[in-house]
């Protein structure tokens, strides 16, 4: 009979090896985590600290420099450890621009683990990487609230989007969170940020997007509900053509006018028409407003507000409109406001000739807003802001997004122009 005891205790020993290199390589692992969240903090404090000296008249890149540093050695939890040339180095290198108010910091710390290098080379060395700008010397004027999907900004065909004095934002982590799928599509900004990364080529966009941005939070996510009133018979499910809307008491000399109120399952135009509606807040509650046909539509101070399922607006065909939101009141500031509590990625459409002059804010906090065909959105406004949980733009639409805001009397919701100089994190990776 033979004796198994030697085999065993091999066995057991080899296991034994392998159990340890499994736990050792397991709390290496865990230690590479806390390395990569450490200096990923580090990083952050650094770029927010050092980006706040650009306010200074007397700045220089090198003082820049040196608070950066200073800030990554003093946040960083192994930085006692780290001996230049050691078996744990820390390299450091920041990049400052003063002209366009941004600092970035990146770092690669070097260390050697017991078990993990063994298993990949890639482990080490654990890099981070953080961009800060200064706030307050740029506006907020275009925002797709969406953080997880495909094109949450999407571009098609020849469409542009030029808002050369304020900032563009794609919320959305996916790869292609802002998406310019067609080569003649154009993007230019003050700056663009998204979230996740994006699809085009060099000459879809000027600047080229800033990557891996932190998402921008709903500027106007307190902004509070205007009152809505009960439904009165004459303003619910109003369908008027050119002839009807002739015969019916709104109109008169040659114009259709509504006045401020809740209208109830829906509004729709259609035919050459002057429509306008009066100063105040309108509720479009459980229909849509649609207008279409050849019909010029006109507002001063006019807000929309969309509440129940089925309300959104629709401006299509050869219609001209001219809008400005409200200059005081619950809707100061907004032309359309969606309920928050409305079902996702409903369609709010832009598909008309003409709307130069569109002064306000578009909030759609969970709809898709579409501008399509030769649409010219804007060119007339003194200033424009879309913040919509998506935005489409198909073939051929131009959208000139102005941020002239003191040459309006339409006041800017807050949270669109920042109210001070403050350092915000635009860029961060490494985690």
């Amino acid at each position: 009979m033979k004796d198994s005891s030697g085999s065993l205790t091999i066995i057991m020993s080899v296991g034994i090896v392998i159990l340890i290199g499994a736990l050792g390589g397991a709390a290496d692992i865990a230690a590479l985590h806390q390395q990569k969240s450490s200096l990923q903090g580090a990083a952050d404090a650094a770029a927010l600290a050092s980006a706040n000296e650009l306010g200074l008249a007397s700045t220089n890149k090198d003082d820049i420099k040196a608070i950066a540093k200073q800030y990554v050695s003093a946040n960083f939890r192994d930085a006692d450890m780290i001996t230049a040339g050691g078996p744990t180095t820390l390299e450091i290198d920041v990049e400052v621009d003063l002209d366009a108010k941004w600092v970035t910091v990146d770092v690669a710390y070097e260390w050697t683990p017991f078990f993990a290098h063994l298993i990949s080379d890639n482990v080490t060395p654990v890099m981070a990487s953080s961009t800060a700008s200064l706030a307050g010397n740029q506006s907020i004027c275009v925002i797709a609230l969406d953080r997880k999907n495909d094109g949450s900004l999407l571009m098609s065909g020849t469409s542009t989007i030029m808002a050369n004095d304020c900032g563009v934002y794609a919320n959305s982590i996916s790869t292609v969170g802002l998406n310019l799928q067609d080569p003649d599509a154009f993007l230019e900004a003050a700056s663009t940020f998204t979230s996740g990364g994006f699809a085009g080529f060099e000459d879809n966009f000027k600047p080229m997007p800033v990557t891996d941005s932190p998402p921008i939070d709903d500027p106007l996510i307190n902004r509070e509900y205007p009152e809505i009133d009960g439904c009165i018979p004459e303003n619910t499910n109003i369908f008027l053509s050119t002839g009807e809307a002739k015969q019916d008491p709104r109109y008169q000399g040659g114009v259709l006018t509504f006045t401020p109120g809740t209208y109830c399952d829906g509004l729709r135009v259609i035919g050459k028409l002057e429509v306008k509606f009066e100063p105040g807040i309108y509720v479009f509650k459980d229909g849509p407003i649609e207008i279409t046909g050849n019909a010029t539509i006109i507002g001063e101070n006019v807000g929309m507000f969309f509440t129940g399922d089925t309300s959104t607006f629709s401006f299509t065909g050869s219609s001209q409109v001219s809008l400005t939101a409200p200059d005081e009141g619950p809707m100061a500031g907004l032309l359309f406001f969606e309920d928050r509590n409305s079902p996702l990625n409903r369609s709010f459409r832009i598909e008309t000739k003409d709307a130069e002059r569109f002064e306000g804010t578009v909030y759609l906090p969970r709809g898709k807003f579409i501008i399509d065909k030769a649409s010219r959105l804007g060119q007339q406004s003194n200033w424009t802001a879309i913040i919509s949980h998506q935005i489409e733009t198909g073939d051929g639409p131009e959208l000139e997004i102005n941020a002239d805001f003191n040459a309006s009397t339409i006041p800017v919701p807050e949270g669109l122009v920042p109210a001070s100089r403050q350092p915000i994190l635009i860029s961060r990776k490494g985690i």
